[in-house]
């Protein structure tokens, strides 16, 4: 009887191992409830930048994790340097497509980022403080404009995109400049606030 064929599963496993990776230092599994294989590389294992290129290739096509939380900003960041370019030039052509690629407001050309922040809303179409939050000293929330029940509007889902597209299109990294952003989920929002 042939041998058959590795299952993924294992070709993902062989080609961590291949990459420098200790065996015992990391595992892959199938989540079910994302349908998905999920590679998950303990906070022990050592990870140097110079591999990760050869984990990424690995793992394509699974859900990678980090337990060291600078190991998993450094291979984010890695990611998002190699990403960004090809994203940057699809969301310039788009933005040409439409003829406003000249009236992209750059980042690099502001003092600041809120001064950037309010341009960008302003090319949008958006009163500038009505769309774009900041929290602390550099990190940028984007707030839709909600209906009464608090669900996103249409203008605000087409506000975000265009907020969206025109960070993307951005010929340096926004993050250079202090502009960063995550993602508040709906249990932040639904905490209640302490009171002083």
């Amino acid at each position: 009887m042939p041998d058959l064929p590795p299952t993924e599963h294992h070709q993902v496993v062989e080609a961590l191992v291949n990459c420098g990776l200790d065996r015992r230092g990391f595992f892959v599994t199938h989540e079910e409830d994302v349908d998905d294989d999920f590679v998950r590389i303990g906070e022990r294992t050592a990870v140097s930048p110079e591999q990760f290129a050869c984990i990424r290739k690995a793992a394509e096509g699974t859900i990678l994790w980090f337990d060291d939380r600078a190991t998993g900003d450094a291979y984010g960041a890695y990611v998002d340097s190699q990403m960004r370019p090809e994203m940057s030039r699809k969301a310039r052509e788009e933005l040409a497509q439409q003829g406003r690629l000249a009236a992209l407001p750059e980042i690099s050309r502001y003092a600041s980022a809120a001064d950037f922040a309010q341009a960008l809303e302003g090319f949008c179409g958006v009163r500038p403080g009505q769309v774009l939050i900041r929290h602390g000293a550099d990190a940028w929330e984007i707030k839709p404009a909600l209906d009464a029940k608090g669900h996103v509007v249409d203008s605000g889902i087409e506000q975000m995109g265009c907020i969206f597209n025109a960070l993307t299109a951005q010929t340096e990294d926004p993050s250079r400049y202090g502009f960063n952003f995550g993602f508040i989920g709906n249990e932040a929002l639904a905490e209640p606030h302490a009171k002083d």
